[in-house]
């Protein structure tokens, strides 16, 4: 029934995503990609939804992409497994199946998994008076490095700097967790060594020639670029901002929405999304069965 994913499910999997028109993560194929050793993704492809099992924290959970038929849904969930927790629930999802089965389940709101989804225009630009913080680093760093900064979209042969920032950015940063830090280094190599069968974007900034900060991200609609990876050295004030404008400025005006994913609880990941003024908190939901 259920099976492992692989980068050869791309176009299926995001052909059950577009029937949906999410923007959240779980609607990005390369999301789940490179989390795939942690969470250990397998899909079950049927004709009514995508069925996608994961483990979070030794419990089995599923999300659903292109739900056409609730009923077999639930049929479908009771015969693999009823105690199995659907995850990621969106907005649109939780109203359709409590529309289809009222009072069936227990629905709680996942805030540490919801998604910062924000306004391309104002990220490619940090107009106005909420995002002068932002402007005024990037202004800075524009300043200090006059003449001496650049920022270019990835190309094959630049992969291993960027695996080498990498390091040297670990280095700098490392808080003694050997299984986190590995695990880091797996969803970066996996994104950057399949970049083309991803359909990956990575943008990197640079000061006198060497790498300082890089993002990476994909779109999960036409219309929305989602941001999977974004590093910079903190020593250098402004190359947070610098870079995390320069990316989504590069695909403007044909994006409109940028989803820069969850903050994982983190409460310092928290603020610094916060700090960036999202146009929305895309919510998702968990889902167990009444019993």
């Amino acid at each position: 029934m259920f099976r492992k994913l692989t980068l050869e499910d791309k176009a299926l999997y995001e052909s059950y995503a577009s029937q949906d028109g999410q923007y959240t993560s779980e609607a990005s194929f390369s999301c789940i990609y490179i989390w795939q050793e942690h969470y250990k993704y397998e899909i079950y492809p049927t004709d009514y939804a995508l069925f996608v099992k994961f483990v979070d924290n030794e419990q089995t959970c599923f999300h659903l992409l292109g739900v056409s038929n609730w009923s077999k849904v639930i049929e479908t969930w009771k015969t693999i497994d009823k105690n199995m927790i659907l995850r990621g629930l969106t907005i649109t999802q939780k109203k359709s199946l409590e529309d289809a089965y009222p009072n069936n389940f227990t629905i709680t709101e996942e805030l540490d998994s919801s998604d910062y989804i924000y306004d391309a225009d104002s990220l490619s630009t940090f107009a106005g008076k909420k995002l002068h913080g932002k402007r005024n680093f990037c202004n800075r760093f524009e300043a200090e490095f006059d003449g001496r900064w650049t920022y270019n979209e990835v190309t094959n042969h630049e992969l291993d700097e960027i695996w080498a920032f990498h390091e040297s950015w670990k280095r700098k940063n490392d808080d003694g967790d050997p299984v986190a830090w590995q695990e880091e280094g797996q969803r970066i190599a996996s994104m950057l060594y399949n970049l083309e069968a991803l359909d990956a974007k990575i943008g990197v900034l640079r000061t006198d020639g060497n790498i300082i900060a890089f993002t990476a991200g994909s779109f999960v609609r036409p219309d929305t670029l989602i941001i999977h990876i974004e590093k910079a050295f903190y020593d250098i004030a402004g190359a947070y901002p610098m870079i995390c404008r320069e990316f989504v400025k590069h695909y403007t005006p044909q994006i409109k929405l940028v989803n820069r994913e969850d903050d994982m609880g983190i409460e310092s990941l928290r603020k610094s999304k916060q700090s960036y003024y999202p146009l929305e908190i895309a919510l998702k939901h968990k889902v167990v069965f009444n019993h």
